[in-house]
């Protein structure tokens, strides 16, 4: 277990001098390796977790498009606070997959036409660099019975491959027709990683909240501290400093 800055961890390796880490705080991914040597520049996409939450409530919004050379991870952070309730951030575990498959896994648990329809980001390339759009959008379907049925009869003209995700221009074009055709409420809780079902992620939440932190599990410390008695502060103490 480590206290930690991330990208100072990184740079503690060995990277043959062929370049080291950078943050990037207004950009994405977080962080780069910046390097002369190895193209395309690897990338980073930090989040975090804290398991004594309810669930990880981080979002990956990005578009697949902007990891077509699958130069980009995604890390997932587990942390607790030294003393489980304070003290410095401590690594529990990490989690490293690529961001390709985390869109694809988040688009095809998300996307489920007529009645949900994620989107690309619209084509901002000719922007500056912070008024350029990378993240994806979903919308829920609002609509009648009766329209949800009209609906369903367009995307079934599709075909066969009419209910898989594409990022084509002119599979973007049909799911903005039924946009404009139907009534649609855009969903601002899109694109939790803890919903999209991705299965080595899906693991590793498991095997973090089975790791023991000063002498119990995670997932017991989350039972000792949804106790409602008044013993809890006094036996608290005394687990925590044990």
């Amino acid at each position: 277990m480590i206290e930690f800055s991330t990208v100072d961890l990184l740079n503690t390796y060995d990277w043959n001098n062929i370049g080291s880490w950078h943050r990037q705080d207004t950009d994405f991914p977080d962080a780069i390796f910046k390097s002369e040597t190895v193209l395309p520049n690897p990338r980073i996409e930090i989040k975090t977790w804290f398991p004594l939450a309810t669930e990880i409530t981080a979002r990956f919004k990005d578009s697949v498009l902007h990891f077509a050379d699958d130069q980009i991870n995604v890390a997932m952070i587990a942390w607790l606070p030294k003393f489980v309730l304070w003290g410095k951030p401590v690594i529990v575990d990490t989690w490293i997959g690529s961001a390709s498959s985390v869109a694809a896994t988040r688009y095809a648990h998300y996307h489920r036409p007529p009645d949900y329809l994620v989107f690309e980001p619209e084509d901002t390339s000719s922007r500056t660099i912070n008024l350029q759009q990378t993240n994806t959008n979903k919308y829920k379907f609002q609509g009648s019975p009766a329209d949800f049925e009209r609906a369903k009869k367009i995307v079934d003209s599709w075909g066969d491959d009419g209910k898989v995700y594409s990022t084509s221009h002119d599979y973007q074009i049909k799911l903005q027709g039924l946009l404009g055709n139907f009534s649609y409420r855009l969903d601002t809780n899109f694109a939790k990683m803890d919903r999209i079902e991705h299965t080595s992620l899906e693991e590793f939440k498991t095997s973090v909240v089975n790791t023991v932190y000063r002498g119990h599990k995670i997932r017991q410390w989350s039972r000792i501290l949804s106790r409602q008695d008044n013993v809890l502060d006094e036996e608290l103490l005394r687990l925590i400093n044990d």
